[in-house]
């Protein structure tokens, strides 16, 4: 009897361990996304205030284009490291040296289709932004592996520090170039600089376990190459899901309209990449351990869209409710036309940033080909919205890609979370509609109490805190868990007891 005892104690205390690691990466991986986000958002800044409407509508049309690309130059090999648990030093060597020849092919291609680029998109600019984009595209990759190896070791402290230098030194590269008269092509200096730190910042502190030189023979990883195949096929279709109404209304609208549009969009993305990455890149290795334990599994995405919602539905509420503040407060009143489509766009990024949980599921599952068959669809439908929104105006694209978003969260249960969790479509729903009545709720009552405030800066800050204070009132009562999760998250560095379960 004493046996089980002792084989109970272990699970227990390496459950404990885990629980600690899991907060101690949200711990660092908050510092960092912050840190990223405060960049992001102090360039934009910089770059409204430099460029125009249509220069920013070049530079989105060459992310786009460049995003697009960047999802073929991983090869699924990220995903492979994480949902191979076992990969020998040799198999990780020959991964490394793959990643880097598929992503040097892409950058070979990115630069002859620039000129073509240029000429589809009617800016003799794109040509070379593109060409220095593919630059970057091959500097990445370099350390792409590295990055990944940390994240899955759960190491997440040195990932943060090679993060937070790596873009301060990119947003300060971003203002020399402004401050110099660059143009349109400083933010894309900016992302250069920011690349060459990360990967010098990543071999010098995460040294990997195996050596550089060796033979080149990618027999040994076709295993892992064909889970990547399925991979690298889903994030080529759901990066073009995501780009495809700048790609395809980059045609069909003209640079201005893409600019504000892409603005707004840019400005939702930017809450989602502060809150999304915190949680769910700390959990996907704790997913890709539980993989084959479904009611652990089950339990903890059920708690990531729990959390993600909890904090994601309220900062989007308080977007849509303050657009007009938020827009002449930091941006101008030059950018108050995009108003419309920063409220329209905020409840896309609503329902964007809730789905991101579902990605970790996948991956740590190895259900690729459903991943494939999943984003297939969802092209298919996307670009049927996409040209239909376009065809009219860029405020209707924006409505027209909401929508989409709105009519796949019954069909993003039924066939993706349902099949590899088994969570209950009563739970799902309650994860994403109870913050979001309290978000209304609060909503209302922050704007009838401030409606007759005039001065932006007080409308915005007295806003903020009746909405904030009615929310978290209103979650103690009916959604306890996240300000709980909160709780644990500011003591546990004291040592006291975490619970994430």
């Amino acid at each position: 009897m004493r046996v089980p005892g002792i084989i109970l104690l272990q699970q227990k205390i390496a459950n404990k361990m885990l629980k600690q690691r899991i907060f101690t990466g949200i711990k660092w991986n908050t510092l960092a996304f912050t840190s990223r986000a405060s960049n992001q958002i102090f360039q934009l800044l910089l770059i409204t205030h430099y460029l125009l409407p249509r220069d920013m509508g070049v530079l989105a049309i060459a992310f786009a284009l460049f995003s697009f690309i960047q999802s073929f130059s991983d090869g699924g090999v990220s995903q492979a490291i994480f949902h191979y648990q076992q990969l020998r030093n040799e198999q990780l060597r020959q991964l490394y040296w793959f990643n880097l020849l598929i992503a040097a092919l892409l950058a070979a291609c990115l630069i002859l289709l620039s000129p073509l680029a240029a000429l589809l998109y009617q800016s003799p600019e794109l040509s070379s932004l593109i060409t220095i984009l593919a630059v970057i595209l091959i500097i990445n990759a370099s350390s792409q592996q590295l990055k990944i190896l940390a994240q899955k070791n759960l190491n997440f402290s040195i990932l943060a520090k090679i993060e937070i230098f790596s873009n301060t030194s990119g947003l300060l590269s971003t203002y020399i170039g402004l401050s110099l008269n660059l143009g349109i092509y400083s933010p894309i200096v900016g992302l250069l600089t920011t690349g060459i730190c990360t990967s010098v910042s990543s071999w010098i502190f995460i040294k990997p376990e195996w050596k550089l030189r060796g033979q080149i023979n990618f027999k040994s990883i076709q295993e892992p190459i064909y889970f990547g195949k399925n991979i690298l096929i889903s994030n080529l279709i759901d990066t073009l899901n995501s780009r495809l109404d700048v790609l395809l209304g980059g045609i069909l609208l003209n640079h201005v309209g893409i600019g504000l549009y892409s603005l707004a969009k840019d400005i939702n993305l930017r809450i989602s990449s502060i809150i999304n990455p915190i949680v769910t890149q700390t959990t996907l290795p704790v997913m890709a351990i539980l993989q084959n334990n479904p009611l652990a599994l089950q339990s903890l995405y059920y708690r990531t869209l729990q959390l993600t919602s909890s904090i994601s539905i309220p900062i989007y509420g308080i977007v849509f409710l303050h657009g007009h503040d938020i827009i002449t407060l930091l941006f101008g009143e030059n950018w108050l036309a995009m108003l419309p489509l920063l409220k329209i766009l905020s409840l896309w990024g609503m329902l964007n940033a809730i789905g991101n949980p579902i990605g970790n599921l996948l991956i740590a599952k190895g259900e690729t080909l459903l991943a494939v068959k999943w984003n297939i669809g969802l092209a298919f439908f996307t670009i049927i919205m996409v040209a239909i929104g376009a065809s009219f105006n860029v405020f209707q694209l924006a409505l027209a890609i909401t929508l989409l978003f709105s009519l796949s969260y019954i069909p993003s249960w039924y066939f993706l979370v349902k099949p590899l969790c088994g969570l209950s479509f009563m739970n799902f729903t309650k994860a994403l509609f109870t913050p979001l009545v309290l978000a209304i709720i609060s909503g209302f009552i922050s704007h009838t109490l401030t409606f007759d405030i005039k001065a932006e800066i007080i409308h915005l800050i007295v806003g903020i805190l009746i909405f904030g204070t009615t929310y978290i009132m209103l979650s103690y009562r009916y959604n306890s868990y996240w300000l709980h999760i909160a709780r644990d998250f500011i003591i546990h560095h004291k040592g006291k007891k975490i619970c994430v379960a």
